[in-house]
């Protein structure tokens, strides 16, 4: 029995949520791993909003980190964990997982959810980013919504690549440098349809700068052509 599977003490994020055991653990890259939880007794799990997030206590310890599904009638929840060196330790812990592991974890949160009412979903990621637009994406192949995806993420280092491929096809774009994310963007941005939903993933300061970016290209077709932006 391994240290996670000892908890017992429950983190004030983590009350009146689950106690998941791990049922599977795969490397996406070399720094990212998929974690799956499931319910002990094969129960199903608490359905949840694309976009949503999950909360997993490691020792004294919280982290959140987004689900990958689409949020419909899960038998299972899985997390894709970016391992940070020099972090407060609950990357590490997630690594240290193994099948069998039981673990405290919230219920599913909201924060990053999709606009029922767009007529076509703009999703752009960067690196770990993709984990809450992947769920998004998700969502769109499973109900029929329209969407694409502008992925960001260096050549042999993007997790979920495979599975981004085949949930949008031709709406996917990958870009692996700068200069081409950015022509992309630009050109995505200024080809928009009206009722157009923009939501977008990744480290703080490419958040920042699409966001900026996106208000002066979709004003510039016209009020009515914007709609709204969403950050995870």
């Amino acid at each position: 029995m391994t240290a996670m599977a000892l908890q017992t003490n429950v983190h004030p994020a983590v009350e009146g949520g689950l106690r998941l055991e791990v049922t599977n653990v795969s490397a996406q890259t070399d720094s990212i791993v998929s974690i799956t939880f499931g319910d002990p007794s094969g129960e199903p799990l608490p359905s949840y909003v694309p976009g949503s997030h999950l909360v997993v206590q490691y020792g004294d310890g919280a982290n959140a980190y987004s689900l990958t599904g689409s949020g419909s009638a899960p038998s299972e929840y899985t997390i894709s964990v970016l391992q940070i060196e020099d972090g407060a330790g609950g990357s590490q812990a997630m690594h240290r997982l193994a099948v069998g592991d039981r673990v405290h974890v919230s219920r599913p949160r909201s924060a990053f959810a999709p606009a029922a009412t767009a007529t076509h979903h703009l999703l752009v990621a960067a690196g770990i980013g993709i984990t809450p637009v992947l769920s998004h994406a998700r969502y769109a192949a499973e109900w029929g919504a329209e969407a694409s995806l502008i992925y960001v993420h260096r050549p042999g280092a993007g997790a979920h690549v495979a599975e981004a491929r085949e949930l949008l096809g031709p709406g996917l774009t990958e870009c692996s440098d700068r200069v081409g994310f950015q022509k992309v963007l630009t050109e995505k941005l200024t080809t928009q349809k009206l009722g157009t939903h923009l939501y977008v993933c990744g480290p703080t300061a490419f958040m920042d700068s699409v966001l900026e970016q996106a208000p002066g290209s979709w004003l510039a077709k016209g009020p009515a052509a914007f709609r709204s932006l969403w950050r995870s």
